[in-house]
């Protein structure tokens, strides 16, 4: 009987690595995953029951720990893997104080997953997930819309995040549409634009600010 190939997904705890795991139970693959800790094991089992996946395909997931910053665990996390879905990526809670905070720990940890699939000699492709975030980080892009109805923010920055299709949202953007559309409460919501020199010169003092300043 044919058997489906064995895929390794990194990052079971993320949203996105549990929704892949998900797709490959339904598409009848099998399906490692590497966590941080053994212990967010059962967690990752929780979700797919949640996402009505079979308690026989739930039994069969396979967890290994494998850390992004280092070599450990990724031996066996590799063993007899034909296909890598890399979506596993070191994240900051808060915007970082250097851009080499969040690079270097991405950039290295794909390197070692990289390197170790080809060390395998299983594995016939890796696929890899990146993130909006990666076209670059800004204070204003952390600001929720919440923010923009308290009242206390007097301008918006004409910059903003990538989306689709290379498409570009500023939260200036955003504001102009929540006040088109919220009747009376409306006038809280900020549609000063401010001048791009404001931005340029707060580079001075928040260096990771150029990754996402106009040139």
């Amino acid at each position: 009987m044919f058997e489906k190939p064995l895929v390794l997904v990194t990052g079971g705890t993320g949203f996105l690595a549990t929704c892949v795991i998900a797709f490959l139970f339904w598409r009848g693959y099998r399906v490692r995953t590497t966590v941080r800790s053994l212990q967010h094991g059962e967690e990752i089992k929780k979700r797919l029951h949640e996402a009505e996946i079979s308690k026989e395909q739930i039994s069969s997931l396979e967890v290994v720990e494998a850390n992004l910053l280092s070599d450990d665990g990724w031996i066996d996390a590799m063993k007899d893997v034909q296909y890598v879905q890399h979506v596993a990526s070191p994240f900051p809670g808060g915007l970082p104080k250097h851009e080499d905070e969040l690079i270097r720990p991405v950039r290295e940890g794909t390197f070692r997953v990289l390197r170790h699939a080809d060390d395998a000699g299983s594995v016939i492709r890796v696929v890899l997930t990146s993130s909006a975030a990666a076209n670059g980080l800004s204070r204003y892009e952390f600001t929720s819309c919440g923010e923009l109805l308290d009242g206390n923010i007097l301008g918006l920055p004409r910059i903003g995040f990538s989306v689709v299709a290379r498409s570009r949202v500023s939260m200036l953007d955003i504001a102009k549409i929540l006040k088109k559309n919220l009747g009376s409460e409306a006038y809280k919501v900020p549609t000063l634009a401010l001048p791009n020199v404001l931005i340029r010169i707060g580079v001075i003092f928040l260096p990771i600010s150029h990754l996402i300043v106009p040139n």
